[in-house]
């Protein structure tokens, strides 16, 4: 429907992805301290 080569799904999900866990990274660089969740694990 874009006329994108096959594959480029696969690509955009990654750049997407990865802009989120550099958004992130920069986020704690900031604040300078590692920034935990605050929830527990059960399950």
């Amino acid at each position: 429907a874009l006329g994108l080569p096959a594959g480029s799904a696969l690509t955009l999900f990654a750049l997407g992805r990865t802009a989120g866990w550099i958004g992130h990274i920069i986020e704690q660089y900031q604040a300078e301290r590692m920034i935990r969740p605050r929830a527990r694990y059960v399950g």
